[in-house]
């Protein structure tokens, strides 16, 4: 071991979670919020979070103190990216999750900022387990070597890289902000959902689209910078609501191959298998996978509409899903969503009111994505001392991130 670094268990406390009964009901729907991988499907938890009782945390599962590191060591989830999530308040976390904990807040902030570093090399730890899953050995997660300088190093090396992500995070906190003014005006406008008020269906709004798959068999379909070709996985792996490019792209002869059709921007894409709900709009003209029953919406209806709509309804349509192996919303049965037809005035005074904002949604998300790739860079010559902090001086800090 090099002089400069240590291992992780000798400066972390590592524990694992649990699930309290799901056939007791007093173990749910109380206060404390408890998290599976489903929460953990970006650089902090979304609103996917199951709460449990005192009851239930003291019968089955555990409390991660605030301050602390969320690390998702089980899950097929983790062959496409390595979740490290940091907790602010206290929670409960289930089986498939570690949490992680140094002596002093600072170090467990450092300890965040490694793992997060660590991705690629987590990556290649992965094990498969007997249900095909990705898992991260505990006994070889405790024996990883953490650089660890001295303390005013390692300082140094939190300010710059909080600066990045506490960056991301009010994007993101604003952008969620934005999203809720959005749903409020065109609740303001329309008012909930009517069955009595019926008059019409999604087909009404727009053409409704399916998607397609090329061939698997052939590599020459799949390229990267091709043809935008999003997948459900691709929604699932962002929190962005402006999407052009998936994990692949297609190619022309890709494209050409099957049934997919491109559609404009600002198409509102909505997953429709497994699972089904995912909201995207098309940052540009893209295609999907068949797990996708999109909207191309009329001019005069506007994608503003489109998005409220199925964001407020999405509820309502995936119950109206069928299927043997996994719910499915069909073509048709998305086509024949019934829906109250909205007047084009206030369409239009919708749109006005959505431009600016989805505007600044978009032009958040394309910095928070700049940020991202400069973190991923960064991070791990900070994190190996490749890049010296050490005469840093943390006053002339360039705050412009902050």
């Amino acid at each position: 071991m090099k002089s400069n670094t240590v291992r992780l268990g000798d400066i972390a406390d590592i524990c694992s979670g649990g699930t309290p009964s799901k056939k007791r009901d007093e173990y749910w729907k109380g206060s404390i919020p408890w998290v599976s991988a489903k929460s953990m499907d970006a650089d902090w938890l979304n609103t996917n979070l199951l709460f449990i009782s005192e009851e239930g945390l003291k019968a089955g599962s555990k409390l991660a103190p605030s301050n602390s590191i969320l690390l998702l060591t089980r899950g097929s989830g983790l062959f496409n990216r390595i979740p490290v999530i940091w907790i602010a308040e206290p929670l409960a976390f289930n089986q498939d999750i570690k949490c992680i904990t140094a002596k002093s807040p600072l170090d467990t902030r450092f300890i965040y900022h490694w793992l997060c570093s660590q991705r690629e090399h987590l990556s290649k730890m992965l094990d498969v387990t007997g249900l095909g899953a990705g898992k991260i050995n505990t006994d070889q997660l405790l024996s990883l070597e953490v650089f660890w300088p001295e303390y005013s190093v390692r300082r140094k090396i939190v300010t710059v890289a909080d600066s990045i992500v506490e960056k991301m995070k009010l994007n993101q906190l604003l952008n969620d902000y934005l999203a809720e003014m959005l749903l409020a005006k065109y609740d303001q406008l329309f008012g909930p959902f009517s069955e009595e008020k019926c008059n019409g269906t999604l087909a009404d709004l727009g053409e409704v689209v399916g998607g397609a798959t090329p061939s698997k068999k052939k590599e020459e379909y799949y390229c990267r910078h091709g043809i935008g070709w999003i997948t459900p996985r691709d929604l699932s792996n962002t929190t962005d609501l402006f999407i052009a490019h998936g994990a692949d792209d297609i190619s022309q002869a890709g494209y050409d191959s099957c049934s997919a059709k491109l559609m404009p921007k600002g198409s509102v894409l909505f997953s429709s298998r497994a699972p089904i709900g995912y909201l995207a709009i098309a940052a540009d003209e893209v295609t999907t996978n068949q797990g996708f029953k999109s909207v191309v919406p009329k001019p005069e209806i506007g994608t503003a509409f489109v998005y409220c709509f199925l964001q407020r309804n999405k509820q309502r349509i995936a119950d109206m899903g069928a299927g043997t192996t996994f719910p499915e919303v069909s073509g048709k049965t998305m086509k024949g969503v019934e829906l109250e037809l909205p007047g084009l005035e206030k369409c239009a005074e919708l749109t006005a009111f959505a431009e600016p904002i989805l505007a600044m949604i978009q032009s958040n998300e394309c910095e928070s994505r700049e940020l991202s790739s400069l973190r991923d860079a960064l991070l791990p010559k900070l994190m190996s001392g490749e890049i010296d902090v050490s005469k840093v001086d943390l006053t002339q800090l360039n705050n412009h991130l902050a």
